[in-house]
């Protein structure tokens, strides 16, 4: 049984592995929404506000000794059973998602049907990468690339996602990247060079151990976010400085590639009763800005 001290920590740790519920979409919200041009459109603004600093820098104390046991309680049995997200198992949504995927697109998912996934910051709480089938990237002229060899009993097995996910940066399957409420695809512009050095990159991260405290200055531990700028450095995504250190929030990326920089919107998905519908840019838009406030608007 933990100590007093210790089930504390775990309560404060837990806050970092986390983050801020969605708020509700309220009476003419999305008209105010429906008017703001997808090239203006920003979010993650003062993130500091949602939890007491005292709060957070004592969590991130804690996160390297306690991270994984935090890890343990939030997503206990992920690895054995499934989430519950309310596409997880839906294969037509994996079907319609798979269809829609390119090499090293970006996929983003949200899960607030899971009670961790509620306080996650933002609408967006997780990202992985897609590495492609092996039909795919022997047709890109990838398959033959030295950094992927590693990687290819895994390709070939599905396990066609790379994500930096609790406790190490690995690979996982479609199946698994449905399990969410929702989840949008970004396709980054790269050239050839870039590309070869993303997949480069990403093969060389598996393995390396999950980073609790979400610090971009760190890479020998990587978190999600951390895993996509690391790889594409050419994307220039930005950071935010919250709470002493600096962070890349899921939300900022989409809102990036929701602008048109560097990255382009190619779908978003979200689970209807019993199935799934395409929504389009300013849905996404609205759902974004729910949680961080609609851009250029007083709080």
């Amino acid at each position: 049984m933990l100590l007093p001290f210790k089930r504390l920590a775990l309560i404060l740790a837990s806050v970092i592995l986390s983050a801020c519920a969605h708020t509700t979409v309220g009476p003419g919200f999305t008209d105010e929404i429906a008017v703001l041009e997808p090239r203006a459109f920003t979010c993650c603004a003062e993130p500091e506000k949602f939890y007491p600093e005292a709060l957070i820098r004592t969590a991130f104390a804690l996160a390297d000794d306690l991270g994984s046991q935090v890890a343990g309680k939030m997503y206990g049995g992920y690895q054995e059973k499934v989430f519950p997200g309310l596409l997880s198992g839906n294969t037509a949504a994996e079907a319609a998602l798979m269809a829609q995927l390119q090499p090293l697109d970006l996929v983003f998912s949200a899960n607030k049907s899971y009670l961790w996934g509620t306080i996650i910051p933002g609408r967006f709480s997780h990202d992985v990468v897609y590495l492609g089938t092996e039909a795919q990237l022997r047709a890109a002229g990838l398959w033959t690339l030295p950094a992927l060899a590693p990687l290819h009993d895994d390709i070939r097995a599905g396990r066609v996602f790379i994500e930096a996910q609790t406790p190490a940066v690995g690979t996982t399957t479609a199946a698994r990247v449905i399990e969410a409420d929702t989840v949008a695809i970004l396709r980054p512009n790269l050239t050839a060079h870039a590309r070869r050095q993303a997949y480069a990159t990403l093969a060389n991260s598996v393995g390396l151990a999950y980073d609790y405290t979400f610090d971009v200055a760190t890479t020998d531990r990587l978190a999600c976010t951390e895993l996509v700028s690391l790889a594409m450095p050419g994307l220039r995504i930005a950071t935010r400085k919250a709470y002493g250190r600096d962070v890349i929030f899921p939300d900022e990326i989409v809102a990036q590639g929701i602008r048109g920089e560097r990255l382009r919107l190619i779908g978003y998905m979200v689970a209807t009763e019993g199935g799934f519908v395409w929504r389009n840019t300013h849905s996404l838009m609205a759902d974004i800005a729910a949680y961080w406030g609609i851009p250029g608007s007083n709080p």
